[in-house]
């Protein structure tokens, strides 16, 4: 006696190259893959796995340069490869941030920034002897322009991958348009010219501005399939007088749980001065002093300088007339604030501030705590090319300023 079994499902065969739909998924399906998509993706997968210092700050975490690289992976990997989740994860990264028109103005973006670049940190700090990284690094941006994919080589990839190509809907116009080129950036960057860079100065000028690393990133996309390695030396001559990471793209921190965080001020630097400032004076020779390296006159290295407190209603804080100051961020300075209070701790933002030694540091703190520990804190904590300026909390005595607050 036959047992009757499940009923089986008849199985759909294609015929030729007759179009087939799959709505749910978003695709309509075209045949094989390309096979030149595929190489072109096979090809930046060969050049994401041999980078040998950029991998990580470029394409580790949770940022676009994770989503790139994975949808690289998985285009490498056509036909059976699903270039579309990265996709999407890439476009809203790169939304969610809105710094650049595209994925490769994003990557050019992040190599004239220099975070976490070691050869980047070397020219900021002024090492001599940065060539072991400058050779990796060279290396390295060799390979990049296979990496710097635009958005006719994601749409040959989704073609490749699952045998399809996307169609025109919400979810994979955003998904495409995130890596699609934008217009390029209008203008040049006069301060850093591509065949005279300027030498390194004495100490880091001001950072970057959003122009300039428009047109700088610019620059390096408009060399096309050509190796990025032959910009290194204007690229060096930016990180060593603008700075690498943060420090090269603002002046304003914050000195918070340990760590120097960009400022929320930043959005809009500089401000209206107030016609009754008292600390305009103060301002101004701290903008002096930046930006001369050899006048440390008034401020001998690693000075602490104490100022009374505004009256209530009668006047900015310190950091409010110190971030106005027309001079001080043009000159280079960065500033860190400083939260009030005790429990500061001072050795721990003295080596903070060391690891940048040729940045000129203003730390500003309104109401600074006074306590018997103070003095043997903060003496010797700040490092030579800082100067902290502080007005005391009302705990803090007349006796206190002099001891732990006391001029140099």
């Amino acid at each position: 006696m036959r047992l009757a079994g499940p009923p089986r499902l008849p199985v759909s065969r294609p015929i030729g190259r007759r179009l087939t739909r799959a709505p749910a998924l978003g695709f309509d399906s075209l045949g094989p893959a390309d096979p030149s998509a595929t190489a072109t993706a096979r090809a930046a997968l060969a050049a994401l796995d041999a980078l040998l210092v950029l991998d990580g700050p470029l394409f580790v975490g949770d940022g676009p340069g994770a989503a790139a690289a994975s949808l690289v992976r998985a285009a490498a990997a056509a036909p059976r490869g699903d270039v579309r989740r990265p996709a999407a994860a890439l476009a809203a990264s790169l939304a969610a941030r809105a710094t650049s028109p595209g994925w490769p103005a994003f990557l050019a973006d992040a190599i004239v920034v220099g975070r976490n670049n070691p050869l980047a940190a070397a020219a900021a700090r002024g090492d001599a002897a940065r060539a072991p990284a400058r050779a990796a690094v060279a290396a390295d941006l060799a390979l990049l322009p296979a990496l710097a994919f635009n958005g006719a080589d994601a749409v040959g990839w989704a073609a490749s991958c699952g045998g399809g190509v996307p169609r025109p809907g919400p979810e994979w116009g955003a998904a495409l348009a995130a890596v699609v080129d934008g217009e390029p950036a209008a203008g040049a960057c006069a301060r850093f010219p591509a065949d005279a860079p300027p030498p390194p100065p004495a100490c880091l000028g001001p950072p970057l501005t959003r122009g300039e690393r428009a047109a700088l990133a610019a620059r390096l996309t408009a060399t096309g399939d050509a190796g990025w390695d032959s910009h290194l030396p204007w690229l060096e001559a930016v990180w060593a007088a603008a700075g690498a990471g943060n420090v090269g793209t603002t002046a304003l921190f914050e000195w918070d749980g340990g760590r120097l965080l960009p400022s929320a001020d930043d959005a809009a630097p500089g401000g209206a001065r107030a016609s009754a400032d008292p600390w305009a004076p103060l301002a101004a020779a701290l903008a002096a002093w930046a930006s001369d390296p050899a006048a440390d006159a008034p401020f001998a290295g690693g000075a602490r300088v104490a100022v009374e407190p505004a009256a209530p209603g009668g006047g900015p804080t310190l950091w409010a007339s110190v971030r106005a100051a027309p001079t001080l961020l043009t000159s280079g300075a960065r500033l860190v604030r400083v939260p009030g209070g005790p429990g500061v701790d001072w050795r721990a933002l003295g080596a903070a501030l060391r690891s940048h030694p040729r940045a000129r540091w203003v730390a500003v703190c309104d109401g600074a705590g006074a306590d018997a520990g103070a003095d043997a804190a903060l003496r010797g904590s700040l490092p030579p090319h800082a100067v902290l300026v502080a007005t005391l909390g009302p705990a803090a005595a007349g006796a206190e300023l002099a001891g732990a607050w006391r001029e140099g």
